[in-house]
């Protein structure tokens, strides 16, 4: 069942129920697909709140493409390095933790822990640990920084795509 903004259960008979084809149209089926897999494991019944949607979901998306705009304007031409620097090598070593624990899940039908997973990537690990770790090298534009990034983000968005294709 579905619970709007104060926590109230939705209902068709009380006529404050959210139709499949008006979320889709306000938030798109991608960001819903994301939530799906975020949220509830699909073997439990999914309570699904569209101001969740449109903060928390729409704000890890939003992160990821503020990830991506940073990437183009500061480090337009990558090129693959070595990477020496122990926040490289943690940060691309939570991403291959994080592919091996998604393909898992996916094999598992845990789809909440992939949406999860990435989730938990996206904000905590890239945009807040890793950023903050490499803000003097960013300055010094340091192109393993952008190669990090670039790699980071193709591999993210590799993983949306069963999620969310578009």
């Amino acid at each position: 069942f579905a619970v709007d903004a104060k926590g109230e259960k939705m209902s068709k008979s009380v006529g404050n129920a959210i139709w499949a084809e008006d979320g889709i149209k306000d938030l798109g089926a991608d960001l819903i697909r994301f939530y799906y897999t975020s949220n509830v494991p699909p073997y439990e019944l999914a309570k699904f709140n569209i101001d969740e949607v449109k903060k928390e979901t729409f704000g890890v998306i939003n992160t990821l493409w503020n990830l991506h705009n940073y990437l183009l304007t500061e480090y337009p031409f990558v090129t693959q390095k070595r990477l020496t620097a122990p926040e490289d090598k943690w940060i691309i070593s939570k991403l291959n933790s994080l592919i091996k624990k998604y393909h898992e899940s996916f094999d598992k039908f845990e789809y909440h822990e992939m949406g999860r997973g990435l989730s938990e990537f996206i904000i905590k690990d890239l945009s807040r640990n890793y950023i903050q770790l490499v803000r003097s090298r960013v300055r010094e534009k340091d192109s393993k920084v952008g190669y990090v990034l670039l790699r980071c983000i193709t591999d993210i968005l590799k993983l949306l795509a069963p999620i969310t294709p578009f």
